[in-house]
Parts: C-alpha cells; structure tokens; sequence
C-alpha cells in the first residue's frame, strides 16, 4: 500500500518550470546536466514517495520530455524495477490523447528512468485546492475526457488502481490527461498480495483485499468526479483503511446548481457493490448531461466502441414539428401518389376480372376437352407478361393480352431445372409425354396450347371452330392462309388463320397443328410460349461490376479489420443470423415444393446454402465498414446498434423507422414525377410498369416477398454503405464520396426501372440524393427502412386503389407495412418526448 502522501506535486504532476530555489536543492541532478548523452536535465517539477521527475530536453529529437527517477534508496529494488518496467510496459499499451504518453526506459549510472511526455500544467488536486470546484460546463468537459482516457486504457485491458485527482494533469489547454501507471495491472493478471493504491480512493473490494476489476476503477472515478464538481472529497475524514462503507452523499448537496443526472452519474459509480456500477468508464461519459461524448471521442481521432455508440444520444430531442411532418407526409401522400401511379401500372390497365384459381379452371377445361386426364397428377400456373407488349392498347384484343395466365398439368411430377424449384411456363421444359400447357387471357380466352403425345379424348374430337371460339374468336371473320410457323410438338396436320376481331377490327392471326385429328398446339396473336431474348444491357453490366468491386473491397477490409481485432461482430452475427433465417423462410413460402423426397431435399440443401451465402455476405460487408463508420460516423450506427440489441422502443430508433418511412414516400412522389411529369405536361404517356405478377397467386408468395424484401433491403443498404466508404477512403472528400455514391446508385437504378430518357437522369440523381441523405442524416437503420418499402428502388408489388378486388391484398399489405411502420416510429418518438427537460439541462 502507498504509506507516503506527497506534500508535493506527485510524480507524473508536471508543473510549471518556475520553481523555488529552494526545491532545486534537493535535486539528485542539476540543471544542466547531461543524462545518456541525450537528456538535458531543466529542472525538478515532482517528488515525493514514488521518486523524482525531471523536466528534461530531448536533445536528439528536439523535444521536451519528462524523466521519472525511482526514489535514491530504493533504486536498485527488483521489485520496484519490475514495477517500473511494469509501468513503461502497460502505460505504452494506451494511447490516447486523454492519457499522459509513455516513451521508454533509459538506464544512467545504474539508475533506470521512464521518458515520458511533458505535461506544461497542473494536477487536478492542486488545482481543486487552488479554485474550489470547477463550473459546471468546464467541469463536464473535464470529465467527459478523464472517463475517455479511462476508457482506452481499459480497452487494451488495463486496471489503472491509483486513479485520484492528483493522477488527472490539466495541461495548459485545459485538456485532461491520465498519468501515474505505476500500480496498473491487466485485467488477466492477479491482484493478489500487498494492497495497492490510495486508501482514500480506493474501492470496497480493493481495500479488502479482493480481486480488482474494471468496476474497482468506476468508483475512484465517481470519487475523482465528486470532487471535480464540489471541490472537496465524497468521504471527508474518512480517508484510512478502515473507512465505514457508507453512502456518499449526493453532490448537489455541496453545489447547489448541478444537474440531477450528475448525482445520479456520480453516486452510481460510488454503489459499495460492483454489480450497481456502471459497466464502463465510456457508460458514465454517455450518462453526464449535455454534451456529445461521442463526437468528442471522434474530434480526438478515436474509435468509440460498440456499447458506447448504441449508448450516444440518449438525450436527443427531436423536434415535434419534424414527428408531425413526417408521418403527415407518410399518411396523405401514400395514397394521393398511389392513386397518381395507378395508370402507370399494366395491371391497372388489364381487367382482372378473374382470380387464378378461376382461370385454372377455364384452363384445365380446355385441356380435358383436348386429351388430359380430369384429375392431373401435377399442375402449377401462374400470371406473366406477354412478350414485347409493354403497354395495355391491345388489352380486349385475343391473342395480344399484355398479362396472361399459363396453366400446366402433367402426369408425373413437374421437376423444374432451376434450383430454387419454382415451376414456370418454360421450367420444366415441356417435352416430357403427357404434359399440357395452356395459355389465356385475363378472361379467360385461349392464347396458346401445346400437348406433347396425349391420348385422343374419350368423346368427339373437338373441331378447329371450337378452337378458334375458345380464342374468343368469330370463325365466319377469319379466312384459311397457308401456315407460316413450324410446331414445337409432334403433329401431321398443319392449319392458319387471318382475319379480324372487334369493333373497330383488329387484324387477327392463328396457327394450329394436330396430330391423330386432335389439336396439339395453338397459338394466336403473339405467341406468349416463346422464351425472350436474354438482354444484357447497361444495369446489368453497372451492377455486375459494382457488386464485385464492393465484394473485393468487403474483403480487404473484412480481412484488415479481423487481423486488427476490429468491428463489432457481435453485431454483424445478429445481422447474420436475422438475414439466414428470412432467406430461408422465404423459400419455404416461394418455392414449388414436391412430396419427392430426394428432390425435395435437393431444393432445401440449395436453399440453405442460398441462405447461409447471404449470412456470410452480410457478415463480411459488416464487419468490413462498420468500424471505419462508427470512428468517423458512429450518428450513422446508433439506432442500428440499438434495435441489433433489442430496444426497438427508443425514440432515435422511432425516430429512424419514421423517417425512414418518411423518404420512401419522397422516392415514390419524385418516380411520379419523372414517369407522369411529361403526360401532365401534355407529353405521350411513358411505358408502363411491370410489377411482379407473383403476388397475384395469394398470400403465401406475397409474405414471402415481405421477408425476401427486408434481407434485400439489409443488404442493399450494406453496399451503399460500402461503395460510400470506398469513394471516402480513395477521394479522402466526403462531398467527393456522396457525389460518387448518388453517380453511382443512379447508373445502377435507372435502367432498372426503364428510364431511358437524359431528363430522367435527374430525377434519378434526386432519388438516389435521398438514399445517401438519409443515411448520413438518420443511419443505417433509416436506410433499410427506405430500401425495404420501395422494395430496392422501384414499387415490385401491384399498386391499386380498389382495394376491394380480389388482388387488391397486395396493395393492402404495403399500405399497412408503410403506415404500420411509420406510426410505429411516431408513437415510440413521441413517447421519448413526454418527459420534461430536467432543471438546468441546455
């Protein structure tokens, strides 16, 4: 134990130069003296039980440094070498500009000394005694930076044990700084033996002996702040060993105009068990009011941890008229832009009179009437988009429907080459004996029908007019021509058709082939079997080439990261796991499943490692970015941090869900704007949207897309995030890296959505203004809420106003998801407002 208590400065207390005549006397080297053939002594600035420190010039390097001596008679003790050694080693392991530098061990005529920096000010205690307590404001700013220089010598896993005022210099830019080193530990070595520390400022359990943790240094810390804001000791004569284990009392008792979450800071880092502390030095930083500790701690080029990040902004306001106009933007201009965007959808424009399973009915009909079982053994069937038609012009017109229906029966199973195992028009081929397809229009009429070798029906055989009254059309308008198109199936009678349909008349025409007198394929109009034409096009090459370039890069700084020890994988797991388990719930309700074992199996071995793939993605991009934001960005990672540890009912997560919701409504209002602003303006209509017609097959797929949609979202934001940081790292401009990000995010999204005109670049560059705005204003978990509800930048689901028609579930569902969402956020917002500012809190 320290028996000495210096009357003096203590060692690492680097005062002025100017010191008495008087104290240069007992000087063991005077000024002017040489040490090592480098150090020129100045003056003596400390003494006392610990040994001597000397202000000293650096004459290789030019700088001024301060030289520890262990005292005369004990300078040649092991044990106190060893604690010397023990000091230089641990005290170089912090750096931090809150913490007093460490150089070296030097070794004169047999006496060893630390170099260390020159501190040009005063201890803390000598200046408590000098000026009393310091103001409030100063003394938030001292404390904020005693727990960060706390925190980073914790952080490499460093107990400081002899943390007290006399400890804290304040350098002549009123900085703190940690110093004295000399009885640390690290957190896996024993605290057995001899007591160590300052009796006065020492926790319960170190007084009595006990292991000592990172909770023995909280309370010298809540001690050391007790009397930086009141100017004198929380246990006033009660500084021996034997001190009662009381309460301290409340630091606003001593100084009148404190805040109240200063006691609350101050007496609980003073609770007698060490459970009742807080958990770190950077958890007392984020509970004192006022403030940010955490942009503190990136002013000074440090990485806030994880816990400190998820911690920052407990106190935030935000302000009402920003809760109110968001979710009034959210309620009014969803359904004032979805009624606007009605007549930019084909599926508005198509009558959908009928549900699926109506029109598998009408399908299947036909099908029995030319040859296939009544009861199939398999069917599927499902909507698509006829081939080249990109507007509903020939909506009423047989044969030349924008949206059909395809219906396929087979008498084995339907096993689909692609493995995610969806069945399709064209997957499995349909080549195998007993397959039938059939293709109508929305009402139902017959567009296109192949069968491969089926039996002859049991009755009449169906006639050609039969056919062409199936296709809605009228045989007396339609007139033979010679066959012009080879059949896909086997048949030995070929057949053609022209004429016309409808008033006014539209030119029709059909061919058919049959095979033993029974028809075996039909087409009319635009033949909706053919397979299109794969297009590679511009999006497709941009985001070939920006995914592997953010994968590469994930990987350079995922690699770096883990070699460093960095980011928060306890985090980036979470994520990992949440993205595994969506994945592979959204294959459950998306894929085709069989009751063929072995197939089934092979499906679900794929769509594992489907899932496991995005996992491991979401993994390696977080953990590749998420350090490198949270040291120049932690804003960006608080919310985020908060929901990946269960507190979605925070007011800056609500806060984030709200805005979020908030910018998903601006992109869809600014995609109006570029597909009708020309229409409005007496322009052509533009070409219309194609939505994901899957939805129509009920709510199974629908849910499915919901959770496919959130992981996607999820992992769309991780490579904004990462291209962000990519164009930061090699620009070294944050301006530079938003304009190469919205570049970027623009040449990838407007060719998916069919922008083909230079003006739509505009409206494309402010879309994607909006994507990076909201996350270096709200966050990463604002970003998701973005991407997720417009379903990775363009509205995939049917939007519809009649919310009544049998596919209007749809639109139903994001409706409740967007306005769900947002109040979501309101109410959690303003729930964190209802308490009242506390007294004297700016």
């Amino acid at each position: 134990m320290s028996s000495e208590f210096p009357t003096r400065p203590t060692l690492e207390s680097v005062t002025s130069p100017a010191l008495p005549s008087s104290d240069t006397g007992h000087a063991r080297f005077p000024s002017g003296v040489i040490l090592a053939n480098r150090y020129r002594i100045v003056a003596l600035v400390g003494q006392g039980g610990m040994g001597e420190v000397y202000r000293a010039d650096d004459l290789k390097l030019g700088q001024v440094v301060a030289l520890k001596f262990l005292p005369r008679g004990v300078a040649t003790d092991p044990s106190r070498l060893a604690r010397l050694f023990a000091e230089a080693r641990l005290a170089r392991e912090v750096t931090h500009p809150n913490v007093c530098r460490v150089h070296d061990v030097g070794e004169v005529d047999g006496q060893h000394f630390l170099t260390m920096e020159y501190v040009d000010g005063e201890d803390l205690a000598s200046l408590l005694r000098r000026i009393g307590h310091l103001p409030r404001d100063k003394g938030l700013e001292i404390a904020r930076q005693i727990c960060a220089g706390l925190a980073a010598a914790h952080e490499r896993g460093v107990l400081h044990r002899d943390l007290k005022p006399s400890n804290v210099m304040i350098d002549g830019r009123g900085r703190a700084r940690l110093t004295d080193f000399g009885l640390a530990i690290t957190t896996g070595e024993p605290s057995g033996g001899p007591i160590a520390g300052t009796p006065a400022y020492m926790a319960p359990e170190q007084r009595a002996g006990q292991p000592v943790t990172v909770r023995s240094d909280i309370y010298a810390l809540g001690l050391v702040l007790f009397e930086l804001f009141t100017g004198r000791p929380a246990f006033r004569g009660q500084a021996d060993r034997a001190r009662p284990l009381v309460d301290a009392p409340a630091p606003s008792s001593f100084v009148s105009d404190l805040h109240g979450s200063i006691d609350r800071t101050v007496l609980g880092c003073l609770e007698t068990e060490p459970a009742l502390r807080p958990p770190s030095a950077l958890a007392v930083a984020a509970s004192l009011p006022g403030g940010d500790p955490l942009a503190a701690l990136v002013a000074a080029g440090e990485t806030p941890p994880p816990e400190m990040v998820a911690a920052a902004g407990e106190k935030t306001r935000v302000s009402s008229r920003f809760g109110f106009a968001a979710l009034a933007l959210v309620l009014v201009g969803m359904p004032l832009a979805v009624r606007a965007m009605g007549p930019l959808f084909l599926l508005d424009a198509v009558p959908l009179e009928k549900p699926p399973e109506v029109l598998a009915d009408r399908a299947s009909e036909l099908a029995v009437r030319l040859g296939a079982p009544a009861r199939p053994a398999w069917r599927a069937y499902g909507f698509r988009y006829a081939d080249g038609v990109k507007t509903a012009d020939a909506a009423e017109t047989p044969g030349r429907s924008p949206i059909v229906f395809w219906y396929r029966q087979a008498a084995s199973p339907l096993d689909p080459i692609n493995p995610l195992g969806t069945v399709s028009l064209l997957d499995p081929p349909p080549t195998e004996p007993g397959m039938v397809t059939v293709i109508v229009d929305t009402r139902g009429r017959l567009v296109s029908l192949r069968s491969v070798a089926t039996p002859a029906p049991s009755g009449p055989k169906p006639s050609w007019d039969e056919v062409l009254a199936a296709a809605g059309l009228d045989p007396a308008r339609l007139r033979p021509v010679p066959p012009s198109r080879l059949p896909p199936v086997a048949a030995d009678e070929r057949r053609a058709w022209e004429g016309t349909h409808g008033d006014p008349p539209v030119p029709v025409h059909v061919e058919g082939a049959a095979l033993a007198g029974v028809p075996a394929w039909v087409e009319v109009g635009n033949g909706a079997l053919d397979a299109p034409a794969a297009r590679p096009g511009v999006f497709g090459s941009v985001f070939a080439l920006a995914y592997f370039v953010a994968l590469a890069s994930g990987l350079v700084l995922a690699r770096r990261n883990i070699r460093l020890g960095r980011g928060d994988r306890r985090g980036a797991g979470r994520l990992a796991v949440t993205v595994f388990v969506l994945r592979l719930a959204a294959w459950v309700l998306q894929a085709t499943h069989t009751t063929f074992l072995p197939r089934e199996q092979d499906l679900f071995i794929y769509a594992l490692a489907r899932a496991l793939y995005g996992a491991a993605l979401v993994w390696l991009l977080y953990v590749a970015i998420e350090p490198t934001v949270r040291r120049h960005w932690p804003g960006v990672l608080i919310s985020w941090s908060r929901v990946l540890r269960g507190r979605l009912r925070d007011p800056l997560v609500g806060r984030d869900l709200l805005a979020g919701s908030a910018a998903a409504i601006t992109m869809v209002l600014l995609v109006l704007i570029g597909r009708r602003g020309g229409e409005w303006l007496g322009g052509p209509l533009r070409p219309l949207f194609t939505a994901d017609l899957d939805f129509l097959l009920g709510a199974r797929p629908l849910l499915g897309w919901v959770l496919l949609s959130f992981s996607i979202a999820l992992m769309g934001t991780l490579f904004v995030a990462v291209a962000f940081v990519g164009f930061r790292l090699l620009l070294r401009r944050t301006w530079g890296a938003v304009v190469a990000s919205i570049v970027l995010l623009a040449a990838m999204w407007a060719p998916r959505t069919g922008w083909s005109r230079p003006e739509d670049l505009a409206v494309a560059l402010a879309a994607c203004g909006v994507v990076i705005l909201v996350l270096l204003r709200f966050g990463f978990l604002a970003t998701v809420v973005t991407a997720f509800l417009v379903s990775g930048g363009r509205p995939l689901i049917p939007l519809t106003m009649d919310v009544g028609a049998w596919y209007g579930q749809a639109t139903l569902v994001w409706f409740v998801l967007t306005y769900g969402i947002a109040i979501f956020g309101f109410v959690t917002l303003q729930q964190g407002r209802a308490y009242p500012p506390a007294p004297h809190e700016d």
